[in-house]
């Protein structure tokens, strides 16, 4: 199940890394299957929040750019920056 949609990706979230629609998909999807692993599916389907969808875009972004050869990507939040490598 996808968590985030692309109108959410660009209408709520104002992403704009994964501009095609079908592109952000497949990578929502991915990233939602993640996190799922990641929080050992206590996700509740039928009310998804808008932190699990912002987590969602932000996922897609991240292996967006992974894609696309960027070897690392850092986030900053709160005055802490994390590496997160490629999975190349």
């Amino acid at each position: 199940m996808i968590y985030a949609d692309h109108n959410f990706y660009i209408g709520e979230y104002r992403g704009t890394i994964v501009a095609e629609q079908f592109t952000f998909e497949r990578l929502a999807l991915r990233a939602s299957e993640k996190l799922d692993h990641f929080t050992m599916g206590r996700i509740n389907p039928s009310n998804i929040t808008d932190d699990v969808r912002r987590a969602v875009c932000a996922m897609a972004d991240i292996l967006y750019l992974a894609e696309k050869g960027l070897r690392e990507v850092k986030i900053s939040h709160r005055n802490q920056t994390m590496a997160i490598p490629s999975p190349m």
